[in-house]
């Protein structure tokens, strides 16, 4: 669809009952007088924007529909008065975008319905822009239209635009209210959103969503355009926080730069949002409540569980052996952002678990290693060093794809395995040894 402008396809059922006509309306809108909520409904959606002959109407038939409501003065069990049928009604909005009458079976069984289904969703087409109409057939037509638009979301990258039906039952005189559903639709995609955030840490649909579904979502009461910003920022941040796992950008998670500003935003968009939203926002919410938002070695930790969690192994590895050392600098008044001196703990470890001498460049350096070493009586704890050279040996492995000859490559399950037990024993090291610098 690139370059295209998408095509509109409005879909409803027609049902087999006596309409009466009336007036149908939605904000500042009223339809001319019809019987057909199909005709008030395109005038209505036509009066937000130009409808061309690229677009299509689809209207599904059962035999008894097509008899009572779509040809002209069909006949009705219940009453004797005739009128025109929805096709010549739809014909006089002359209009030039296309009309079909699409034959479908009653839906009287599960089989039925899935045949439905799938005969619709052969009418469409890739990028299709899908306005729902579900006033009238079947009790499952909702939940086929809800359906139907997620799964053609999907598959053909679909956007459901609108899901209305005419609500006579609350008309005064003869004039009756169009009521909007797509709130809830909307309020669907930002669930499989988060879902998709908090199972997987993908927070790309979420900030798609807040450039494509903030308004229809958004309380009036709350001013729109504050609460559509609020959201943008949130999923930008979020997107930043996310991002800082997925490149293992250690200072910037130790320091919680972006997971602070994160924590912010949501404490402002809990007040700009409809309370629908709020569980959801709670969710991610959750996922970062044990950060830190100041300077803590703890919060790289957490950051490697985060990444353990959302089967991200590889910077899982990283961030933990990074965080150990980090640590450890800063118990030896190290900066965790000197790199050369960062080597030092390295060093250290390797030593300590070879029993072997310090390898260094310079004896300057090596007396360095060796003062670490001679005073951190922690450092020297067989179960912290052994832990810290097998966590070496697990990240190797991963980094080199188990392709290394001399080595025996750990299988997949057993890394997870590893990987969660060194997260657990270093987790309670930094607690109960202190982990922010002084």
């Amino acid at each position: 669809m690139t370059g295209l402008m998408a095509r509109k396809v409005f879909i409803s059922f027609l049902g087999t009952t006596f309409y009466e006509p009336g007036i149908y309306w939605r904000d500042n809108f009223y339809c001319d007088k019809t019987r057909f909520i199909q005709v008030a409904t395109l005038q209505y959606l036509q009066s937000l924007a130009a409808w061309d002959k690229d677009d299509k109407v689809i209207i599904l038939l059962t035999e008894k529909a097509k008899q009572s409501n779509w040809i002209d003065y069909g006949s009705h069990p219940y009453k004797n008065e005739t009128y025109k049928g929805l096709e010549s009604e739809l014909k006089s909005l002359g209009q030039s975008f296309g009309t079909q009458a699409l034959d479908v079976p009653d839906g009287n069984n599960e089989a039925e319905i899935l045949e439905i289904f799938t005969r619709l969703f052969h009418e469409l087409k890739e990028g299709d822009e899908l306005y729902f109409d579900v006033t009238h057939g079947f009790r499952s037509l909702p939940m086929l239209a809800i359906v139907l638009g997620n799964y053609t979301k999907f598959l053909k990258s679909a956007t459901v635009k609108s899901i209305t039906y005419g609500n006579w039952e609350a008309r005064q005189d003869d004039k009756a209210p169009i009521i909007d559903l797509q709130a809830l639709s909307n309020l669907q995609d930002w669930t499989f959103a988060a879902a998709d955030y908090i199972e997987n840490g993908n927070a790309t649909r979420i900030s798609k969503l807040t450039q494509e579904k903030v308004h229809p979502i958004l309380r009036d009461s709350c001013g729109k355009d504050k609460a559509a910003k609020s959201l943008q920022q949130l999923a930008k941040h979020l997107q930043n926080a996310t991002d800082d796992f997925l490149t293992c950008r250690g200072l910037n998670i130790v320091n919680a730069t972006n997971i602070t500003l994160l924590k912010r935003c949501l404490d402002e968009v809990s007040e700009t949002t409809i309370r629908q939203l709020d569980p959801i926002l709670e969710k991610i919410n959750e996922s970062f409540n044990d950060f830190d938002s100041g300077q803590n070695v703890l919060n790289g930790i957490l950051a490697a569980q985060w990444c353990l969690d959302n089967a991200m192994y590889q910077q899982a590895a990283t961030l933990l052996q990074e965080t150990i050392v980090s640590f450890f600098c800063l118990r030896h008044s190290i900066r965790i952002d000197d790199d050369k001196k960062r080597e030092r703990i390295n060093r250290a470890f390797r030593a300590i678990a070879s029993k072997d001498t310090i390898k260094a460049a310079n004896e300057d350096e090596r007396d360095s290693i060796a003062q670490i070493i001679n005073t951190d009586e922690l450092m020297r704890e067989k179960e912290i060093y052994s832990t810290f050279a097998s966590l070496s040996e697990l990240r190797n492995d991963i980094n080199h794809s188990g392709m290394r000859s001399s080595k025996h490559p750990q299988k997949a399950n057993d890394i997870k395995q590893s990987i969660t037990n060194i997260i657990s024993f270093y987790s309670n090291l930094l607690i109960h040894n202190g982990c922010k610098e002084d």
